[in-house]
């Protein structure tokens, strides 16, 4: 597989909220599209929620209603609305009682600053767009905007201090069955960005030596189709297959509460391993099968030279492919008289590409990462990252990155606090396009997010990098990201 003024529709994260008790399934989240609201929910097997672009990262518990599907715009780094840890009554996670309270970090909470409604025209000609598409074309639509800003106290030699930057899109989901077997649609997302106040390129990563982006609210100021894949369900949706364009962060390595850039950490080194060169959107194909409650085994296969904006294939052969097998176990940790949800991902995986160095021929490398996240409180979740990858193809050569989300932290603002550390690649170098040698990395990032009302939220983001092998000694990066959802 972006600090920041955002204006984010329909992509919030980071609030909490009370949802009813009744037992919800359970799975090893992952999901199954890019664009409506419904998620594949199994009876009482893990279920992933809704793979398809970043929504959901915590498993459900189990029950024993018919399944659904749920979908999700990617932007950038995706968005992940369902991203749920839960807490369970009694130890061991043996229970099937909910507790009322539950932990949402990606969907937006009740309790706001300003009690009116701002964004109501906005929201009520959206809801009326989404009617005419679903009659007329019988296909959801999310539209979605976001706006970031942010500025650096140093950067590399010639490189712009500030960077201001729109983005948009819109995802949705033509559905043609459902039934107890399983599901079949076809999954779209549409996305762009453009510069504001400054030009979109370079981007803020390049300009301080990190091979990430320290804004992912990014993808390319070329407005187009970068998703479209076909998604089919089989065995009572034990059984998942996706297949077309598509972007691997979408279905791998997600995390409860460091994945998504527009309600959470805004830079990439803590949306992702830095260790796994996730390539960008292009033709690739991704299966994922419930091997129990709390397990479940995916394995994605993808072109590694595709550019994003085009059809997909561009680039593709038998040596410039990207596969990646990921297992995904659900646990609940018995805290006290409560039993608190966590998960477990490991992954591994292998990339070939063309030779940057000489040209001539292909370079393949292979990694391996391990992605944990873990509720120890109602409002409190903490999340760490493992990676080591090769270093002719890898970024980073090995990544370590850990941190903690507090929802309401203060009166209707959430905060988060991550560090990562990484040593840097020449590759990694190379494709950021920053000439100098390999070496350490250091980044901390802390944000705030205040409600200010149902579908309107804004907050500081502030990062510390240090990368004395690129010329940063120490860069203050401050920002203010805002979102709207609509």
């Amino acid at each position: 597989m972006l600090a920041t003024l955002s204006i984010s529709a329909l992509l919030v994260v980071g609030h909490v909220q009370v949802q009813e008790s009744q037992p919800k399934p359970v799975g090893a989240d992952e999901k199954l599209g890019a664009g409506a609201s419904e998620m594949i929910e199994p009876e009482a097997r893990p279920i992933e929620s809704a793979d398809g672009s970043g929504t959901g990262k915590g498993l459900k518990e189990p029950k024993d209603v018919p399944f659904s599907m749920r979908t999700h715009v990617r932007k950038g780094a995706e968005r992940r609305q369902g991203n749920t840890l839960r807490s369970l009554a009694a130890a061991g996670g043996s229970s099937n009682k909910v507790l009322p309270r539950t932990l949402d970090f990606n969907t937006p909470g009740t309790d706001v600053v300003l009690d009116i409604e701002l964004t109501k025209p906005l929201d009520d000609l959206t809801l009326a767009a989404r009617a005419l598409s679903e009659e007329v074309l019988g296909a959801s639509f999310t539209p979605a905007v976001a706006m970031t800003w942010q500025r650096a106290t140093k950067v590399l030699p010639g490189a712009p201090h500030g960077k201001g930057l729109i983005w948009y899109g819109a995802d949705g989901e033509l559905r043609l069955w459902n039934t107890d077997e399983g599901i079949g649609s076809v999954v779209y997302n549409l996305q762009g960005n453009a510069g504001v106040g400054s030009p979109f390129q370079p981007i803020m990563g390049q300009n301080v030596g990190n091979p990430l982006a320290n804004n992912n609210i990014i993808i390319s100021t070329n407005f187009g189709l970068y998703m479209l894949y076909w998604q089919q369900s089989f065995l009572e949706s034990r059984l998942r297959l996706r297949v077309g364009k598509m972007e691997g962060q979408v279905f791998f390595d997600r995390n409860a509460i460091a994945y998504d850039p527009i309600g959470g950490f805004l830079a990439q080194n803590f949306n992702q391993s830095s260790s796994i060169p996730f390539p960008s959107y292009g033709f690739g194909g991704v299966l994922s099968y419930d091997i129990e409650h709390n397990l479940t085994i995916r394995g994605g296969l993808y072109n590694s030279s595709s550019r994003g904006t085009t059809a997909g294939f561009d680039g593709m052969s038998a040596e410039n492919l990207f596969g990646i097998v990921e297992l995904d176990r659900r646990s609940w940790v018995p805290w006290g008289e409560t039993a608190r949800e966590g998960h477990q991902r490991l992954m591994v995986w292998h990339k070939g590409i063309d030779d940057w160095e000489t040209g001539q021929g292909s370079v393949s490398g292979w990694g391996v990462a391990l992605n944990i996240d873990q509720a120890v409180a109602d409002t409190i979740a903490v999340f760490m990252r493992v990676g080591y990858g090769s270093q002719s193809v890898a970024p980073t050569s090995l990544a370590v990155s850990a941190g903690f989300a507090v929802m309401d932290a203060l009166p209707m603002t959430d905060m988060g606090l991550a560090v990562g550390w990484s040593s840097v690649t020449d590759y990694g170098r190379f494709a950021s396009g920053v000439a100098a040698e390999e070496g350490d990395q250091l980044l901390i990032e802390w944000y705030a997010r205040v409600h200010l009302a149902p579908s309107l939220h804004v907050g500081p983001v502030v990062q510390f990098v240090r990368d004395p092998s690129a010329g940063i000694d120490t860069s203050v990066i401050y920002g203010v990201r805002a979102n709207w959802s609509f």
